[in-house]
């Protein structure tokens, strides 16, 4: 997205190709968050099986629910740090308004460096992801088994 920025700043993009430039970009960019969206519905999927495997309960609700919980706080807490840090680094609205090279460098932190690295440190936890390989093969063995069983019961006690 930066790239983007900078490229179609130079370029200006008033006009059409520009402008199909500029889109075309944006299209590009979009495709990592596409597929970390993939991949993390996959990820939450392998831990529902893994979670059934070992205490025997699936954790569905519980694990959504945290989730919605958890992404509600953040999207009310988000503007209210936004505008917290954007005050402590003495930005100043208004028409006409040029901030100082401190609250440029402050909000360059916020919005590109800090979101930056912590994405970096979000990928930290997919090194120690144990769920693949034997080990997932186990589990998806163990657990077909598992339901085998119970079907096969339930089918038994309907007769």
């Amino acid at each position: 997205m930066l790239t983007i920025f900078f490229v179609t700043g130079a370029m200006g993009y008033t006009t059409f190709p520009r402008l199909a430039v500029l889109v075309l970009m944006f299209t590009i960019s979009s495709i990592p968050s596409g597929i970390a969206g993939i991949a993390n519905n996959i990820l939450n999927i392998n831990t529902f099986d893994y979670t059934e495997w070992k205490p025997g309960e699936r954790a569905e609700a519980t694990t959504f629910v945290m989730g919605g919980m958890l992404n509600k706080a953040m999207s009310n807490i988000g503007p209210l740090l936004t505008g917290f840090l954007m005050a402590r680094a003495g930005f100043q609205e208004g028409e006409g308004i040029v901030q100082i090279p401190r609250t440029k460098d402050a909000l360059f932190m916020y919005y590109i460096l800090f979101p930056a690295i912590a994405g970096l440190l979000g990928t930290i936890p997919y090194f120690f992801y144990k769920l693949h390989g034997p080990m997932f093969d186990q589990v998806q063995a163990e657990l077909a088994e598992r339901r085998k069983a119970v079907q096969t019961q339930s089918e038994e006690d309907l007769v």
